[in-house]
């Protein structure tokens, strides 16, 4: 098995990843996600299956043997992934400030960043002083914002647009809670960078959170619903407290 990085899923770097690793007409399967169709500029054929996210496509046959590769690796695989970048810090300074809640992922919808503004959105209601971050960009970002105006809370949600990987470390020092909102994850690479960094996670069970964050400094709720996050959970969930 050989595994390589793609460095950002954009059609130029599809096409590029696909012509230095792959030969000219290679079957490729991918998951629906647009930018894959490059691999066809680059000379190798494409299908395309698009599951509607969820734990049903795991079922499909396409896709076992890259479910079960995966499911094998996980555990080998998070301190490499991570890396020596991300450092607990040996202590955290108290701040009075509201809760950080910071989602860190590409913007489309079975990422499930309308679910967590709206779960945001009742948080706030229930009286928590919180900022939600969201760090990344995407074809819903302009959706997302027109979401935050239309509940009110456009002041308490910030939208970074992307972070490249080296400035990740610094911004999970500057949160308390990572939320991974996905509706379907075969890993959830940036659970694992945010508990390597002393930051607690917030996941939906979406098939890879659930191999990495553990009882007692994450929690873990259904895909799509509404994160159960009320006032006494935010205080503790402070990295300071």
């Amino acid at each position: 098995m050989n595994m390589n990085v793609v460095k950002g899923f954009r059609s130029k770097e599809i096409e590029r990843w696909t012509k230095q690793h792959l030969e000219p007409g290679c079957q490729v399967v991918s998951d629906g996600l647009a930018c894959f169709s490059a691999v066809k500029t680059a000379g190798c054929q494409h299908t395309s299956i698009v599951t509607g996210g969820g734990p049903a496509g795991v079922s499909l046959v396409e896709f076992t043997w890259v479910n079960t590769m995966i499911g094998n690796v996980k555990n080998g695989l998070i301190p490499n992934v991570v890396a020596d970048r991300f450092k607990t810090p040996d202590n955290f300074a108290s701040e009075d400030r509201p809760v950080r809640f910071l989602n860190l992922a590409l913007m489309t919808a079975k990422k499930g960043q309308f679910d967590l503004v709206k779960a945001f959105h009742s948080v706030v209601e229930r009286g928590v002083s919180a900022e939600l971050w969201l760090a990344g960009d995407g074809p819903i970002r302009a959706e997302l914002e027109e979401q935050a105006v239309n509940l009110g809370i456009a002041k308490k949600v910030r939208f970074l647009g992307q972070v490249a990987p080296e400035k990740v470390p610094q911004l999970l020092l500057e949160v308390d809670v990572m939320v991974v909102s996905s509706h379907y994850e075969t890993f959830g690479v940036v659970a694992a960078e945010a508990l390597m960094s002393g930051v607690p996670v917030i996941a939906t069970r979406c098939g890879g959170p659930e191999c990495i964050v553990q009882e007692g400094d994450s929690l873990l709720v259904p895909p799509q619903a509404a994160l159960s996050v009320g006032p006494s959970h935010a205080a503790a969930w402070r990295r300071a407290v």
